[in-house]
């Protein structure tokens, strides 16, 4: 199916994809959406290029900017000023409680300069159409930011086609282990693999760990690589594949032979390695985080975020379990290209409203 943003006898109306920032500093979940989103959309016929920053000459209809944060009011600032049509993938994840979300967005007005908070709202209400992950986002986003409940708009994650025909076999003979734990992200505090890592310890249950040390500059993060890096040393039931592909056969025949996933993060938006550990058949297993349940419901198994005893509890109640997307697809497990309907629907919609 051809996704047309206009009629047969107009011009195609090119779309500009913005990273949060270079991909070269880091590949997560956020630009792994905005690739996919891109692939999935140029295969549908929609026109879609990488914004050079290096261009002195901007011709394109709509921006889409991937990360609504404040460091990216500059060139909001310069896009509405040009009255370019602007779409936001805000991102937005609550890492403190909502009193304190009230009281930022109270206080704020109030402070003679401008604040991240007040930036990030600056950011995001001037987009046309901003881009959610979940309905939890888009009250978020609503509540705090006033970006009006008609240009917010929920679009999930999808998945590649090939996590949902993934077989176990390379995974089994690669790390000659069957019925293992899995997890995989990047290797950073916030990921909280320490606590699946002693959870499986706890529950005497093998553990594969897929990912790359997050490179950031501090003091945190280098000693939270080092903590890993002991604990694993000090384990013969865990093995660490430092970094992969996304688009490795390992890592989908990884999820095919686990047992299930883990993801005891402390804050998520949605996780695409849930995704597509469900998409492999395995079970699921995350840190009960409200935004989490509202998406996966009781598709999904939850532990206490940060408890190293409840995850262990979690991982043997779950293991013999069955999930039933095995039998049905449910409404939280996307393609990209369905995504790429839902992106194509929104551009024809802020486009459409741009020539009125």
């Amino acid at each position: 199916m051809v996704i047309e943003l206009s009629d047969d006898n107009e011009r195609q109306p090119v779309v500009s994809f913005i990273p949060n920032v270079p991909l070269s500093f880091g590949l997560g979940g956020l630009e792994l959406q905005m690739i996919r989103s891109m692939d999935a959309l140029i295969a549908n016929g929609v026109r879609v290029e990488k914004f050079e920053y290096w261009n002195e000459t901007l011709q394109v209809d709509l921006l889409h900017l991937f990360g609504g944060s404040f460091n990216q009011i500059e060139l909001v600032l310069r896009a509405a000023g040009r009255q370019i049509p602007l779409v936001i993938t805000s991102m937005f994840v609550r890492t403190s409680s909502k009193f304190s979300y009230d009281a930022w967005s109270l206080a704020d007005k109030f402070f003679p300069i401008s604040t991240t908070f007040g930036l990030r709202k600056s950011v995001l209400k001037r987009a046309d159409a901003v881009i959610c992950i979940s309905e939890y986002e888009a009250r978020d986003v609503n509540r705090w930011f006033g970006v009006p409940r008609d240009r917010i708009h929920v679009i999930a994650n999808g998945v590649d086609n090939h996590f949902f025909t993934a077989t176990p076999d390379l995974a089994q003979s690669t790390f000659n282990v069957k019925d293992f734990v899995l997890c995989v992200g990047s290797v950073e505090p916030l990921k909280q693999q320490h606590i699946v890592i002693e959870a499986c310890r706890k529950a005497n249950r093998p553990l594969v760990l897929i990912g790359t040390p997050k490179q950031v500059d501090t003091q945190a993060a280098t000693d939270y690589t080092a903590k890993i890096e002991r604990m694993v040393s000090e384990s013969d039931s865990v093995i660490w594949v430092k970094g992969l592909d996304h688009s490795d056969p390992l890592l989908a025949s990884a999820y095919a032979a686990s047992r299930m996933h883990v993801l005891p993060t402390l804050t998520e938006a949605q996780g695409i390695v849930s995704l597509e550990a469900a998409a492999a058949g395995s079970i699921v297993v995350m840190s009960d985080l409200p935004n989490l349940r509202e998406i996966f419901g009781t598709d999904a198994w939850y532990a206490m975020p940060g408890s190293v005893d409840s995850f262990a509890t979690v991982i043997n109640d779950a293991w013999d379990s069955k999930p039933t997307y095995r039998e049905r697809k449910p409404t939280w497990l996307k393609s990209w290209a369905e995504v790429a309907e839902q992106l194509a629907a929104v551009y024809k919609s802020v486009l459409s409203s741009a020539i009125v």
